[in-house]
């Protein structure tokens, strides 16, 4: 993958890129109400190792940063790193005529960008949104320098940038055209700086565990692509035509998290993403808890910027945990952690039968190809009196890939070393429940559900090394709590996409002995 070259950077002497705003980098955990929101802060540079060499081709380009209203600027170089939607309204001068606009973000340094806004005829805007795009690197000639207002109120509907000013370009003054000198790639380089300081996001566990105080706010997300969704087309409340695409990201703390995106310029740029392959920092989205599908998630807005795969040590980190993870493995949402924080039992109200969750159709239009619901059956199996061996696996503590029994290391190529290339590094594990269970109604039979974690420790009544302890007549009292008794089960229902006619992935999230009334009720309707 040519992003991993990248890397590269980090091991040799890196020029000093301080950004506007930058923090020391270390682990993005913003506590609630500490994170940074709007205007405040800037980016940061990051993993970027080398000097760029942002000159323009020596003549009379200006710098966004030595920008200022007095000055008659001829020329600006840089890369867009965002773009909005088009937009069209009535003249103030001539209520007769329409004017139209669309707005772009340009960055020609990893610590300063601009937004520039395009003013002209339908026939001149409709030409530069479909000639220009995120990525492309442009030369502006004869632009607008202006003041933005104090009151952040120029950016409410625009990317935050680290600028006292906006430019703006008109078709009669102003002109943009690609730019392909010698030092372009230079200024694509720029494309893997984050909006943000690399370490302003709140992991995926943290937007969910926290999701009442901050439904509704706009944050920044790192996180790795697991699914690219279809492209849906669908009609707006006015009638206008829309597109949306759900992209499903993970992190080390969580399995699945969806980024919407409703713009047509990210939702043809998520198009390439390729699943553990390409790192988000998704700069100023806006996260909100959706009633519908009971889960929070995040929605890509006109102020959002998206770099893919930044250059920074944070994402430098997440991308080998991703190469650790295999997607397609029965256990991986619980790779990042024993609960599934993306999953509130207090919200799963749909009580279905065993036959209904082998039906291949349960899976359609649903998020993320999996389904919740609660399931009245008798647990027909329940080994958990055999060798504790039987019920209890290892995983390394580093990247969360099981580990073989009896083995002394992580098979794991790709396991990010906690200790200098060429040391012993002994087993550093974690023990955790890894039990199978059956399920039975008067439909039929389950085999094979997963049970583990937090929810396998609230069912046998203890932890995994309490487990160990106890003696076999006490581990078979445990199990005949549960062995054979009608039992309310909440489930989580998973199947990989274009797998969908395949037996899916059951995971029990909880299990409690049914009450009779309950159970009975449930069995009438």
């Amino acid at each position: 993958m040519s992003w991993a070259s990248n890397f590269e950077d980090f091991k040799r002497p890196a020029t000093t890129l301080n950004a506007v705003g930058g923090r020391p980098s270390g682990r993005g955990r913003i506590p609630i109400g500490g994170g940074r929101r709007g205007g405040a802060g800037g980016p940061s540079a990051g993993g970027i190792g080398v000097q760029l060499q942002l000159q323009g081709d020596g003549r009379d380009v200006q710098m966004i940063a030595e920008l200022s209203p007095a000055m008659s600027v001829s020329k600006i170089i840089g890369v867009i790193i965002a773009k909005g939607q088009p937009r069209h309204f009535m003249s103030k001068k001539d209520s007769s005529s329409e004017r139209y606009v669309f707005t772009f973000t340009l960055r020609d340094s990893p610590t300063d960008f601009i937004n520039v806004t395009c003013w002209g005829s339908e026939q001149h805007i409709t030409e530069l949104v479909s000639q220009y795009h995120i990525g492309q690197v442009v030369q502006l000639d004869h632009v607008d320098i202006q003041t933005k207002a104090n009151d952040g109120s120029d950016e409410k509907f625009k990317p935050w940038t680290p600028s006292a000013y906006q430019l703006s370009l008109n078709e009669t003054r102003g002109s943009m055209i690609p730019y392909t000198s010698w030092n372009v790639n230079d200024y694509l380089r720029l494309l893997q700086v984050p909006a943000k300081a690399s370490n302003d996001f709140y992991t995926i566990s943290d937007i969910v565990t926290n999701g009442p105080a901050l439904n509704g706010e706009i944050i920044s997300i790192l996180g790795v692509v697991r699914q690219v969704g279809q492209v849906r087309q669908m009609n707006g409340k006015s009638g206008q035509h829309l597109q949306k695409c759900d992209v499903t990201l993970f992190d080390d703390t969580s399995s699945a998290f969806t980024l919407v995106l409703w713009d047509d310029e990210l939702i043809s740029l998520a198009q390439s993403w390729i699943p553990k392959e390409n790192i988000i920092f998704a700069a100023d989205v806006r996260v909100s808890y959706n009633d519908w599908k009971k889960t929070m998630l995040a929605t890509a807005i006109a102020k959002t910027i998206l770099t893919i795969n930044p250059d920074t040590a944070e994402a430098h980190n997440l991308y080998h945990y991703s190469q650790s993870v295999d997607l397609n493995s029965e256990d991986f949402d619980m790779a990042a952690g024993d609960k599934d924080p993306t999953v509130s039992l207090a919200e799963i109200t749909t009580v279905y039968r065993l036959e209904q969750l082998k039906d291949p159709h349960l899976m359609q239009n649903t998020q993320n190809n999996t389904v919740c619901g609660i399931v009245y059956a008798f647990v027909s199996m329940f080994d958990i009196d055999n060798s504790p061996s039987s019920v209890i696996s290892i995983r390394c503590s580093r990247c969360h890939c099981r580990i073989a029994k009896n083995s002394e290391c992580c098979s794991n190529q790709n396991c990010p070393p906690s200790l200098p290339s060429g040391s012993f590094q002994p087993l550093d594990f974690i023990k955790f429940y890894d039990i199978r269970v059956a399920l039975t109604d008067e439909t039929g039979t389950l085999s094979g559900c997963f049970l583990a974690g937090e929810a396998a420790e609230n069912m046998i009544g203890c932890s995994v090394e309490e487990f160990v302890s106890l003696n076999d007549a006490k581990r078979t009292e445990l199990k005949w709590n549960f062995l054979l008794e009608r039992c309310k089960v909440y489930v989580k229902v998973s199947s990989l996409q274009g797998q969908e006619k395949r037996l899916p992935s059951i995971r029990i999230l909880h299990c409690e002995v049914a009450n009779i009334k309950e159970a009975v009720d449930s069995f009438m309707h």
